[in-house]
């Protein structure tokens, strides 16, 4: 099923007139430099790529299929390639680990020589002039030759004219029936499309994924014969265990690789897992997916999207279907997670669901998730990404099991309960030193909601009985009291030393605090401090001998509610008589 989403997606670029899909035949490809072809049969190099500083950016071009290629020997690309095939130069060690480049030019130019043939185009014979003026040890006299080509791809151009050779609609139609003509063809049916056609052999490479080749992996692809289940009698008849025809692996290939492009909207990376996605009919909600899921503002996207994409996320949050959404709620929406394995892709997960139902389970994580702000440095809306790096030891994302992503995206766009080894990993982060972030106890909002059933609110609820939440409350309460007894001088509290122990067996813990602060009131002599405190007090009858995982939740937020509420810009008086109400 994956394989033919893909495909039609494809379909689909090509129908819209996408000029960045490549079409059979054809394949997106990273070019360095140009091979200016003049008039008196003598050419010069011309840098095509662009910078970024002292960085240098390849010029990506739709040029006759790049097909997966391997082993010592390896055959050539036709019009686009490595110097060592266009020039027959290549490294000094090249001669002794591969072929030799003399050779890999030889097979360059009897490839172009076969797709060719007798042509009479004129393009055809500025390139066949180049062959006979070439003169690879002599490569450094030419004008614009320097050292950086050596091992980057070629493209050529004749002089005056402004499309590349191999974009002359001539030679393209010389390419097209050079391919067409493959008298080693298996025809059979595709399983993708049901059609009678040319099965393909090797499928291409898939370029993109985070932590992968940078030659591509494959998703289907079978190399040993313990995996040649059908047909597999021979390594020619191996790629039958999983018959794709050549237009519709190219083409789920090509979509897979716009997809994975530089600078991709459709594409998010969590740790070892790039995220890909995209709708069966165009939607609003495509290129912003990643957005809705991950918001992160760097300072250098477009204030007018982040605006937009702030509403969106504000109507989703009160359940409301954004305007612009409207138009497409039935059409399906897919997510695929991949991650590299050698010079394989694994597929790591795969989600199939409708704009409406995606939209409807992202706006109930964001209600659930909706917490009064503390002012700190996180967003209002922390993404995917910074909840994964909160619960990760030493905040690195590195450390945590790469099935997460995956729990948690599921947790998200099924409307699924949250993993119980979240809660475990984010007490696990605040006990070891970690503060009651912003993220954190946003996440431990919604897991108490929707994993526990609790009714937990934005902010602070004098009407929750939970003692877990009265206890975080009082914990609040008495380290005010300590703060205000002990001045600006107080390097540490009662958090530092006793949160811990306070969320988990409350009945060894407070007794001492609440001794400790009868010394603190008398000391600041704040008469709000002990009204605070004995409001909270009085909905406690008894401290419990120890809390479970869910009310240490409800303790956690009950501290942030009640610090939040007390170090707000609102007066004593204020605070005073929302307890009353």
């Amino acid at each position: 099923m994956i394989l033919q989403k893909l495909h039609e997606y494809h379909s689909r670029l090509v129908r819209e007139g996408n000029t960045q899909i490549p079409s059979f035949g054809f394949s997106v490809e990273k070019v360095w430099y140009e091979i200016e072809l003049r008039s008196d049969g003598s050419f010069v190099f011309n840098p095509i790529f662009d910078t970024e500083g002292s960085r240098k950016i390849a010029k990506s071009l739709l040029v006759p299929l790049h097909s997966k290629r391997s082993g010592a020997r390896p055959d050539p690309f036709f019009l686009c390639d490595n110097s060592k095939f266009v020039l027959g130069v290549g490294y000094p060690e090249d001669d002794e680990k591969t072929q030799p480049p003399i050779e890999c030019h030889r097979k360059y130019k009897e490839l172009f020589q076969t797709v060719c043939g007798d042509s009479e185009n004129p393009e055809v014979q500025a390139v066949l002039r180049f062959f006979e003026v070439l003169r690879p040890d002599c490569i450094s006299e030419v004008p614009g030759w320097t050292d950086d080509i050596i091992g980057r791809f070629l493209v050529f151009r004749v002089s005056g004219m402004r499309h590349y050779v191999h974009e002359s609609p001539g030679i393209r139609e010389l390419w097209m029936d050079f391919i067409g003509s493959n008298e080693e063809a298996h025809v059979g049916r595709c399983m993708i499309s049901g059609e009678i056609g040319t099965i393909t052999r090797i499928h291409d490479p898939i370029k993109g994924v985070r932590g992968g080749q940078s030659t591509g992996g494959t998703i289907v692809g079978f190399n040993d014969v313990a995996f040649w289940s059908y047909g597999g009698k021979s390594d020619e008849t191996r790629f039958l265990n999983a018959p794709v025809g050549e237009s519709v692996a190219a083409g789920y290939v090509a979509a897979l690789n716009y997809l994975l492009r530089r600078g991709s909207s459709q594409m998010l990376l969590l740790n070892d897992t790039t995220l890909v996605f995209w709708s069966e009919a165009p939607a609003i909600i495509e290129p912003i997916f990643g957005d809705l899921i991950d918001p992160i503002d760097n300072g250098e996207a477009d204030s007018d999207l982040m605006a937009r994409i702030y509403n969106y996320l504000q109507s989703l949050r009160s359940g409301k279907m954004p305007a612009d959404f409207q138009n497409s709620e039935e059409t399906e929406f897919y997510i695929l997670a991949l991650s590299p394995n050698n010079a394989r892709i694994s597929i790591r997960d795969w989600l199939v669901s409708t704009v409406e139902k995606m939209s409807e389970h992202i706006g109930l994580y964001w209600r659930e998730m909706m917490l009064i702000h503390d002012g700190s440095h996180f967003p209002e809306f922390p993404g995917i990404r910074m909840l994964l790096t909160q619960m990760a030891p030493l905040n690195d994302m590195k450390r945590i099991p790469p099935s997460w992503e995956g729990w948690l995206l599921r947790s998200i766009l099924e409307g699924k309960c949250f993993p119980e080894p979240f809660l475990t990993a984010i007490f696990n982060r605040i006990r070891s030193g970690g503060h009651l972030s912003y993220p954190r106890i946003s996440l431990i909002k919604a897991m108490l909601i929707r994993n526990y059933g609790k009714e937990v609110a934005m902010q602070l609820d004098w009407h929750n009985s939970s003692t877990g939440y009265r206890m975080g409350m009082l914990f609040a309460a008495l380290e005010k009291a300590q703060r205000d007894a002990s001045g600006p001088g107080l390097k540490a509290t009662i958090r530092d030393r006793y949160f811990n122990a306070a969320s988990s067996t409350p009945e060894r813990v407070f007794p001492v605090l609440m001794k400790l602060s009868q010394s603190h009131l008398s000391k600041s002599g704040n008469i709000w401090d002990d009204q605070l405190i004995t409001r909270v007090m009085s909905e406690i009858s008894v401290f419990p001998k120890t809390l479970p995982l869910a009310e240490q939740g409800m303790f956690a937020i009950g501290y942030y509610h009640m610090k939040n509420e007390i170090y707000s810009k609102r007066n004593n008086q204020e605070v005073e008589d929302e307890g009353t109400n």
